[in-house]
């Protein structure tokens, strides 16, 4: 029983010294044989981990990288859809006036537009207010085709449009809205027999020369100024209202 005793806890310092050697040889051993095992079965099933790996993370990281598709589609739709008149195609009332803004603070110059349809309303109870859209539709496109890429154009309610020219020569301008102030032809059907009726769209244009130090909305109460003008003197022209040194100038192009 003693020897038991002695060899669980002995009592000279011989013995704790042996007994503790004895451990740290066990541990030591124990150890190494343990990383030795986990090293050869992490070097053996290393493909076989690799493939799970990719069999799991791989339908995974499409997953969402999907998700990512889609919500960024989505994003473009929303941003589209808020920014454009889906009628025209066209740039909405605020998503003009936001671009215009930025334009004008970093061009420092050019022109505005004020376009407005010629008896409209007429359209309208002449041949319905699907006519109507298609004539909207149509003016839409010439007014794309007509302008050029840096020129900034926009439907800024009914029957109106708003263009910044990237021009503050009259001569361009001029040359510009002439081919806008073209007659469009629509073709509209009446809905009770299908009837294919034409009809003429004309514009009345006023422009006003974006002067050093004024804002859009000050450029855009000018060239409103102008296109009311345009309409007084009989519609289907262009009036470039331009101020120098406090007098007005203008121009009338039939």
């Amino acid at each position: 029983m003693e020897k038991i005793v002695d060899l669980v806890a002995p009592r000279s310092c011989v013995g704790l010294f042996f007994k503790a050697a004895i451990l740290v040889s066990c541990f030591t051993v124990f150890d190494y044989a343990a990383r030795t095992a986990a090293q050869s079965f992490i070097a053996q099933h290393a493909g076989a981990a690799q493939l799970v790996t990719f069999l799991i993370g791989a339908p995974f990281g499409l997953f969402v990288m999907a998700i990512m598709t889609v919500q960024h589609k989505l994003k473009m739709q929303l941003q589209y859809l808020s920014e454009t008149d889906l009628l025209t195609g066209l740039p909405n009332r605020n998503a003009f006036f936001a671009r215009a803004g930025d334009a004008m603070k970093e061009r420092g110059q050019g022109a505005v537009l004020m376009i407005d349809v010629d008896n409209f309303k007429a359209i309208n109870d002449s041949f319905g207010h699907y006519a109507g859209d298609l004539a909207l539709a149509q003016i839409g496109q010439h007014l794309k085709h007509t302008l050029r890429p840096t020129d900034i154009v926009g439907r800024i309610g009914g029957e109106e449009f708003a263009v910044v020219l990237d021009a503050s020569d009259l001569e361009t301008i001029e040359r510009v809205t002439n081919r806008l102030c073209t007659t469009l032809v629509v073709d509209a059907r009446r809905s009770a027999d299908n009837t294919l009726e034409t009809f003429d769209v004309t514009f009345s244009i006023g422009g006003a020369v974006i002067l050093p130090g004024h804002d859009l909305t000050q450029s855009l109460r000018h060239a409103d100024h102008a296109l009311y003008q345009a309409k007084t003197n009989g519609r289907d022209q262009v009036v470039i209202h331009r101020i120098e040194d406090g007098n007005a100038q203008t121009t009338l192009s039939a």
